[in-house]
């Protein structure tokens, strides 16, 4: 017999699978499963404990293939976490990682589309400030310069004495008064 948590990593290795992975890719992360749908699919009534648990233990493991720089297991296992955990409290930073993973894979719509989702649906989440700063590198990488400014201008003066701030200072640095990026060294 099988656990939860073994049935849920058999799930997440098969959805690193490239076949699997371009299944995800198009399936909707706005639109998660519910916990208790999952449940019902399952047979089992989960206890909240275990389905917290169960959450911590599969938001780990997914990190772990983020540390290892493993972005397209980690994507793929990002979304299926939101998708089974999409109410959980590991949700918020779930979404971060998951534009992480978008960011570091050149998916620069996707990562503002998931960084904008999270500073509107978790604005008070400790995530927001590295969010924001995402937003606007995501700006720059989409040659959207006066965006990438304004949202610069907006980490320095929102979270003034963060790491955020001191990078967008570095970042802003870079673009000139009328927001086009300087080149120059």
């Amino acid at each position: 017999m099988t656990t939860f948590s073994q049935r849920m990593l058999l799930i997440w290795i098969l959805l690193s699978l490239p076949a699997a992975q371009s299944l995800v890719q198009a399936a909707p992360v706005q639109d998660p499963v519910s916990e208790q749908a999952f449940d019902q699919l399952n047979g089992q009534i989960v206890s909240r404990q275990t389905r917290s648990e169960a959450a911590r233990r599969l938001y780990d493991r997914v990190m772990e293939e983020y540390r290892q720089r493993d972005y397209r297991a980690a994507l793929a296992g990002f979304q299926f976490f939101l998708a089974i955990h999409g109410k959980s409290s590991l949700a918020p930073s779930a979404r971060y990682w998951l534009g992480e993973c978008q960011y570091r894979l050149g998916r620069y719509e996707d990562a503002m589309n998931t960084f904008s989702e999270l500073a509107s649906s978790y604005p008070v989440n400790p995530k927001i400030t590295a969010a924001t700063l995402k937003i606007g590198l995501t700006y720059g990488k989409l040659g959207q310069p006066e965006e990438a400014r304004i949202t610069f201008e907006r980490v320095i003066s929102e979270w003034p004495d963060t790491v955020e701030a001191d990078v967008a200072r570095k970042e802003l640095a870079k673009y000139s008064p009328t927001g086009e990026r300087n080149l120059d060294p």
